[in-house]
């Protein structure tokens, strides 16, 4: 019997890459304070990756028509989805390209990717999902919560969480500002925007302009 896909989710697929971008910023600016968490976010091209200390995995795959969530919660990699059937063609197949590369794990059979929630989107619609959204939520979607948020909503946590200063919080609104007018542009930090960045040890520094250079961000 088909399975008809539930909308999950109130953002569309702008307000949700702004809130990856945002984060993405967010964790650039403080692995130079912290450059021990810089596992925990990262770009391969159009594929934004988060992963926690616990091991759970995600990736959001963007592309031109489309948007795919998938992730890997160890809390349910015992249930696998078995439903990956009932996804589109067209977004399974870019899934298996692009999303599922990032979500490989091996057991017994051999190695293959490990799913416990899927959502997509294509052309700017609803997001939709095999499963309610409480459930996608609680099988690995809780790593998008900050920035599943509302962009002003979105800030604050950060700010909070990060603990950021000032400086560090005025840089954030730069950056973010600059990358959501010119997404597809390199921005060059100015000595300024360098200086807010504060003084931190060399493999902070290193960290933060390796993920800075993903997002298309390059220190002057």
């Amino acid at each position: 019997m088909k399975i008809s896909p539930f909308i999950v989710f109130a953002q569309k697929r702008d307000t949700l890459l702004e809130g990856c971008l945002l984060s993405s910023i967010a964790h650039a600016i403080m692995v130079s304070e912290y450059p021990d968490s810089s596992y925990e976010q990262s770009w391969d091209a159009g594929n934004y990756n988060i992963q926690d200390a616990e091991g759970n995995r995600g990736t959001i795959s963007f592309n031109d028509k489309m948007v795919i969530g998938a992730f890997h919660a160890l809390e349910y990699e015992e249930e696998s989805l078995d439903l990956l059937k009932e996804v589109p063609k067209s977004i399974l197949e870019y899934a298996e390209k692009e999303t599922f590369q990032h979500l490989l794990d091996e057991d017994e059979v051999g190695v293959k990717p490990f799913v416990t929630s899927i959502f997509w989107s294509e052309y700017g619609d609803s997001f939709y999902s095999l499963l309610p959204e409480i459930e996608v939520i609680e099988r690995g979607a809780f790593l998008i919560e900050t920035q599943l948020k509302d962009i002003k909503s979105a800030k604050k946590h950060l700010i909070e969480y990060y603990n950021m200063n000032h400086n560090q919080a005025k840089l954030l609104e730069l950056l973010f500002e600059k990358k959501v007018k010119n997404p597809s542009s390199e921005i060059v930090l100015t000595d300024q925007e360098i200086k807010l960045m504060g003084n931190a040890e060399v493999e902070g520094i290193i960290e933060s302009k390796e993920f800075l250079r993903e997002i298309g961000i390059v220190w002057n």
